[in-house]
């Protein structure tokens, strides 16, 4: 009979314990999140690229820190990916139709000089290119990326804030949603 009575009195204090919690879990206020990471980690991440040197592959290169002020579209690619080929043909016809509005697309080989120079002859890059092998992976990490995976893309506003960024494979849409980024 005690038995009972005591697993009835348990039964009746679970029960009453996950109404509590219940209660707890579903009338607590909302707490909005923020809508993204704070302006200081987009600065950094912006600030990653304008800090960095590299040699430039086919055409002399500009000085990343003399583009700080412009919108900016960092593609990272090693110079084996077939796949790379399209996405480097997008990139160009973003830099052909935005580069009135101030739009700079800028490639980063993560393989060495003569090989990415080799892919750029054979794709047609009219944007700047720049080999940097393990220094662009590193680059590409503090700017996002950081499972270190490639492809990776990345859009940088006038203010230098790295604001959208996009890790495989893509196609025009993607490159026009980057370019439509780093010109807002």
């Amino acid at each position: 009979m005690i038995a009972r009575w005591l697993l009835m009195a348990l039964t009746w204090a679970l029960a009453l314990a996950a109404a509590a919690a219940t209660w707890f879990v579903f009338s607590a206020p909302a707490v909005d999140a923020p809508a993204g990471p704070p302006p200081g980690y987009l600065q950094a991440k912006g600030d990653a690229l304008f800090k960095a040197s590299f040699k430039a592959v086919g055409v002399a290169g500009v000085p990343l820190s003399a583009l700080r002020g412009k919108p900016l579209i960092g593609y990272f690619w090693p110079s084996w990916c077939v796949e790379c080929a399209a996405e480097v043909t997008a990139l160009q016809t973003m830099q052909d139709r935005h580069g009135n509005d101030g739009l700079v697309v800028l490639g980063f080989g993560v393989d060495q000089a003569d090989r990415i120079e080799r892919f750029a002859r054979a794709n047609g890059i009219g944007f700047p290119v720049f080999a940097g092998g393990q220094a662009a992976i590193d680059l590409s990490q503090k700017m996002g990326n950081l499972r270190a995976a490639m492809p990776f893309v990345v859009a940088i506003d006038r203010q230098g804030r790295a604001v959208a960024s996009h890790l495989g494979r893509f196609g025009p849409h993607t490159a026009q949603d980057m370019a439509a980024s780093a010109l807002r």
